[in-house]
């Protein structure tokens, strides 16, 4: 991993390195906050085949 060395301190962090991880960690806290104001409605699905066991199915295989 690229950031290992920094880690260990075998390598100095420069600006790009700070600035890349606070926008790491503001995206990740944004994704963890996230939150849906509206609740999720789906019409029932209308299909034009029949979802169980038909006639022609009733042996074993």
């Amino acid at each position: 991993m690229a950031g290992n060395p920094i880690a260990l301190g075998d390598k100095p962090g420069g600006i790009t390195t700070v600035a890349a991880a606070m926008l790491f960690i503001a995206g990740l806290i944004l994704h963890l906050t996230e939150r849906h104001r509206h609740p999720h409605r789906h019409e029932p699905l209308v299909h034009e085949h029949p979802h169980g066991p038909d006639a022609h199915h009733g042996h074993a295989h």
